[in-house]
């Protein structure tokens, strides 16, 4: 309690200075100010959407279709890692599962969302982003800290990533496609415990292939799309084992498809009503670690249904709603020799949410959702789970300099409700700084997993577990100078409590435990060029330090979170032409331990990629890639090796138009 008291006044202190040092400007030295657009609530902009983030007070990074395009991912994980330098935790080649690292933490501790829903598996905690063909994805935004104002939602303790896969689009069609194939390095390995080498075959100049779909068409009154994506992938590559030696990686095969399909209505007095639909199957041959001899078989089927209706204005220009309902249904099968553990689980969501602008410096926002999951498992059994809450968001403007966001939100949680409280604050600068604050209270709920695995000899739930808890604050600055410069840093402090966690206990199960108390600090730091040249330049830095404060540990053992990396670097270049662009992307990761024993790690590696892309004709573009080209041997997740340097050569096709004006005679 102490920990949480003496941060709370650090911070206050560091708020009260800021502002302090802000009332001594005077209004003159804000031109770079334009309130007209920070208050824009139209559809392209970050405004009331329940879909889209609004960028107050948090730390915000969007990553465009653009910047994916540039960087050629392969996946929604490699985007976010490549375009936004954030950490995963991979276990293999394509079409396995990973985690993303928010602010050191990492799968249940992110919220991950698609067009506003809410993503996480009740069952798991955790949201599967293979599920989402990368084809489909418009933007990515990422909000970094604990329980952001705008969603407030369970989970969202190191942080919020949101996937857009809509956007309003302009009377008239499009039709597009692309086609790619990966090949592997090839080279020598051992087979098993041959003792001579083995060369790999021509089969892995084949490995993966990706043929990608679609097409939209509309007016101004109503526009549809239709997006598939279809993968084989073998996952059949070179990595080096514990020994040292040169194995092949195989039983990893994976045959899957996505697919998106939206339709837009704009109604008359401003109301717009959008049906969605993502869909996905999976056929995959999970061969475990490295060394195991078991073959696992996992079929995944997936499907989410929304519809969102946005009024503009409800009597008054000043009051808007908007009312998002979701049915999702996520099943997994899988089978091993003597097993087959078979899980649905149906989830609705509904959210409501109001605006109220109620003068020129306030602005008030009230959200309330509604979950209910059903989950019929042969390992938890059936179960039906409740989720909810509701919360209120207030923004008061102090002239063009400050705006104070205090928020906050009641959850549901078994007989009795939490408290989620947030406070933010914005100082507008002179010469093209903005200073941000906030301070916040984390919460995640336990998954069903945890909680009710039936017991077997492998592991068992703890239905006796606590909730997730604590406390943190962070204080950003942000700079951006139009046409030249855009940069942001910030520093931030977690303090959590009751944090869950697999491990072993004295039979040998894996069961999930609360294993008490640790604290994260840390910073992230990015900076790009928006220069108006054919040369532009970025790079992201993250350092966070994790102490592990249960079993009566202190900061003075000095004890880390297991695969949370101190150090992660990433920056890229891009030269871009009338025609093209290339791009140069490298990332560095620092050593993680695989245990919060601290016992053993995983090496540092280093990933260095180069992606091409060059219209060749009016409809046609080719593509190309070499990832990993130094041919790094690395994990990031131990005995779960991942992919070595391979070669992605494509060609997209596309083509629109808008409709003509038929003129009378």
């Amino acid at each position: 309690m102490k920990k949480v008291t003496i941060f709370g006044i650090i911070l206050f202190l560091s708020l009260s200075y800021t502002f302090a040092e802000n009332q001594d400007s005077t209004a003159d030295n804000f031109d770079s100010f334009n309130e007209d657009e920070f208050l824009d609530l139209d559809w392209e902009s970050e405004g009331f959407t329940l879909t889209e983030v609004v960028e107050k007070s948090q730390q915000v990074r969007t990553v465009t279709k653009e910047d994916i395009k540039k960087s050629n991912a392969a996946t929604v994980t490699e985007a976010l890692q490549k375009t936004a330098g954030l950490n995963v935790k991979n276990y293999g080649g394509y079409g396995n599962n990973s985690s993303v690292y928010i602010r050191g933490m990492s799968g249940d501790a992110v919220a991950i969302l698609v067009d506003g829903i809410q993503m996480n598996s009740a069952q798991s905690g955790e949201f599967d982003l293979s599920h989402l063909a990368i084809a489909d994805v418009e933007k990515i935004e990422i909000v970094k800290g604990g329980s952001d104002t705008k969603y407030n939602i369970s989970g969202a303790c190191g942080g919020v990533i949101n996937i857009i896969t809509q956007k309003k689009h302009q009377a008239g069609w499009k039709v597009f496609g692309s086609i790619s194939n990966l090949s592997y390095y090839p080279g020598q390995y051992y087979y098993k415990k041959n003792k001579n080498k083995t060369q790999t075959a021509a089969m892995d100049l084949f490995d993966t292939q990706e043929i990608s779909t679609g097409f939209s068409l509309g007016n101004d009154f109503v526009y549809g799309s239709v997006n598939t994506t279809f993968h084989r992938a073998g996952n059949h590559f070179l990595y080096r084992d514990d020994s040292y030696k040169i194995r092949r990686r195989i039983n990893n095969e994976i045959y899957d498809a996505a697919g998106n399909a939206s339709v837009q209505f704009s109604l008359p007095y401003d109301i717009q009503l959008v049906i969605s639909d993502n869909f996905y199957y999976g056929d995959k041959k999970i061969p475990g670690v490295m060394t195991s001899t078991v073959i696992g078989k996992q079929k995944d089927l997936f499907n989410k249904t929304s519809a969102l209706l946005k009024m503009g204005k409800v009597g008054t220009d000043r009051i808007k709603t908007e009312l998002l309902t979701s049915y999702k249904f996520d099943q997994i099968d899988y089978e091993e020799p003597g097993t087959d553990s078979l899980h649905q689980l149906h989830t609705v969501n509904v959210i409501n949410r109001w605006d109220f602008n109620i003068t020129s410096w306030l602005n008030l926002s009230t959200n309330g959702d509604f979950t209910f999951n059903y989950l019929d498992s042969t390992d938890c059994g059936q179960i039906t789970k409740f989720d909810g809450g509701a919360s209120v968001t207030a923004e008061f403007s102090i002239g063009n300099y400050v705006q104070l966001i205090p928020s906050t939100k009641i959850m549901y949680y078994k007989e009795y409700p939490i408290v989620t409280p947030k406070f933010g604050a914005l100082f507008f600068l002179p010469a093209g700084f903005t200073i941000k604050t906030n301070f916040y209270r984390m919460f995640k709920q336990p998954s069903i997993n945890q909680l009710y695995w039936g017991e077997s000899v492998y592991a068992k739930g703890n239905p006796d577990l606590r909730y997730e808890d604590g406390w943190g604050g962070d204080i950003i600055l942000e700079y951006e100078k139009a046409g030249i410069l855009k940069a942001d840093s910030s520093f931030y402090v977690n303090y959590y409590m009751d944090k869950i966690q697999w491990s072993t206990n004295s039979a040998g199960q894996w069961t999930p435990t609360n294993i008490g108390e640790a604290l994260y600090f840390g910073s992230d730091n990015s900076l790009s060029t928006d220069l108006p040249t054919f040369v532009q330049f970025g790079i992201d830095y993250h350092f966070v330090m994790t102490y592990l404060l249960s079993y009566g540990l202190t900061l003075e053992d000095n004890r880390r979170i297991m695969y949370t990396p101190v150090h992660s670097l990433s920056a890229h270049v891009d030269f871009s032409w009338k025609t093209g662009t290339v791009s140069l992307i490298g990332k560095y990761t620092s050593e993680r331990y695989t245990s919060n024993l601290n016992i053993s790690f995983l090496e540092p590696y280093f990933t260095f990629d180069i992606s091409f892309e060059q219209n060749i004709w009016k409809y046609f573009t080719v593509f190309a890639s070499v990832k990993n080209m130094l041919n790094a041997y690395y994990f990031e997740t131990e005995n779960y090796p991942m992919p070595g340097g391979n070669i992605t050569i494509g060609i997209r096709v596309q083509a629109e138009g808008k409709w003509k004006d038929k003129k009378r005679k």
